[in-house]
């Protein structure tokens, strides 16, 4: 599966649909797998190193949603088409990864992310899909006329730059994959698949540091770590990190021992609720 932690680290459970309809990440057996006097040697004998932190998986760059990813499809017209986009300001890079996942739902099996995209809400709970009932809840804060703005844009983005963009990808797919894949048979990229994914896109992306091609620089790109997404944010019950190691691998570390079906959570940093609810859709 994409981001099972299968190299060097304990495993993740994908534990989705708890009795709560939670989604979460969950450790599926005991974090470290050895005792408490086995970690007290250990440290000792590591000078501290270990520093009470355990690897529990780890997520290749190959699997990771990033701008450069779509420039290296294996559609080459598909990739030329991001290329030109991207240079000529027609699309951003952000814009670029959510037209890029909707390209692979679209391309269903066929899609080296399928069983990742099958795991995506049909209905992401995000300020961009609020219905008046949800704005009158929150009018008059700063996040409602955030909201009103953020929803007039996305319209006007997509009917006066992407949909061009997107025409254009439906084309290079060559349809017939896509049609035969997709339970509805609509093959073209719609607005509301465009605002399904930048609601996805927003409510999971981690600001990457990503190595260039030179092997030493590095720049920072938003990106989505399939995997890696679906752990909860917790200021206070926060039990792992992540983090970039190269050449192109994201690690997961719980911070403290855990135990079996302990669900794990990362802190997303320091954000207000107003920004919480704005990009994730919690507070």
């Amino acid at each position: 599966g994409i981001g099972n932690g299968n190299g060097n680290g304990n495993g993740i459970n994908f534990g989705f649909g708890t009795e709560k309809e939670e989604l979460g990440v969950f450790a599926n057996e005991k974090v470290p797998k050895f005792g408490k006097l086995q970690r007290w040697a250990t440290n000792l004998l590591t000078f501290g190193q270990l520093g009470g932190e355990y690897l529990v998986a780890d997520f290749p760059f190959r699997v990771v949603f990033t701008p450069a990813t779509p420039l290296r499809d294996e559609n080459k017209a598909v990739g030329e088409i991001f290329e030109k986009a991207l240079q000529s300001g027609e699309l951003d890079a952000r814009e670029v990864i959510i037209l890029y996942l909707i390209l692979q739902e679209k391309r269903g099996r066929s899609s080296l992310w399928s069983p990742y995209m099958d795991l995506l809400p049909k209905n992401p709970k995000n300020c961009a899909m609020m219905q008046e009932e949800d704005l009158e809840l929150i009018r008059g804060t700063n996040l409602f006329n955030a909201v009103v703005d953020l929803q007039k844009k996305l319209p006007e983005d997509f009917s006066g730059r992407i949909c061009a963009v997107a025409k254009a990808l439906t084309e290079a797919e060559g349809r017939q994959a896509a049609a035969a894949e997709n339970e509805g048979g609509n093959e073209e990229i719609t607005y509301d698949d465009y605002v399904r994914f930048f609601s996805i896109f927003w409510s999971r992306t981690l600001a990457l540091p990503v190595p260039l091609q030179n092997g030493k620089d590095w720049v920072q790109m938003d990106g989505l770590v399939p995997g890696l997404d679906f752990v909860n944010h917790s200021y206070s019950n926060a039990n792992s990190r992540w983090q970039v190691k190269a050449p192109g691998v994201v690690e997961l570390y719980a911070t403290r021992p855990m135990i079996k079906g302990e669900q794990i959570y990362i802190q997303y940093g320091e954000r207000s609720n107003e920004q919480l609810m704005f990009q994730y859709g919690f507070a």
